[in-house]
């Protein structure tokens, strides 16, 4: 059965894991909060207008749905387990969210995460085309068939980088 992943859903499985971010964590930075339809994080500045009807992911869903996903993608693949696994150590979930209830009976299932990773201990990586280099590359070693869009842009306005 082929299976073809977006590059925004198969990062949610790849890089991300939720409330990790281990490595000397900011004052202040958490993975925000969910009020009113609204997803506002204080840290980074951002509000974002959940659409009606999408089903918010809770800390505990996310690190199953990950866990899942972790195991189709890695496979047997030892050099991309330590990869993961790296990542894993500088990654916080912010939100995680799908058109309908995981496990619906729908042929696709519109999914969205927000997630960030510390970059320390990566001094090749200076703009997110970089970044996503390594998610695409990691990507296509996987265990599955996948398609993966080749679009990035760069937000620095607020003094921090976000790529997609």
């Amino acid at each position: 059965m082929n299976r073809y992943l977006s590059l925004t859903g198969i990062c949610l499985i790849f890089a991300a894991c939720p409330n990790t971010y281990s490595q000397a964590t900011p004052p202040g930075l958490d993975a925000g909060t969910v009020k009113d339809s609204t997803y506002t994080n204080s840290y980074f500045e951002i509000r974002l207008r959940i659409p009606d009807g999408w089903q918010v992911q809770d800390n505990e869903a996310t690190r199953a749905l990950l866990e899942r996903g972790r195991a189709l993608i890695v496979g047997d693949n030892k050099n991309l387990n330590a990869q993961v696994n790296a990542s894993l150590q500088k990654s916080l979930t912010l939100l995680t969210m799908f058109k309908y209830p995981p496990g619906s009976p729908v042929d696709f299932n519109p999914g969205f995460i927000c997630m960030v990773e510390r970059l320390d201990g990566l001094p090749g990586i200076k703009k997110g085309s970089d970044y996503l280099f390594h998610v695409r590359k990691g990507l296509l070693s996987a265990n599955l068939e996948i398609t993966v869009a080749k679009r990035s842009t760069l937000d620095r306005s607020r003094g921090w980088s976000s790529a997609f």
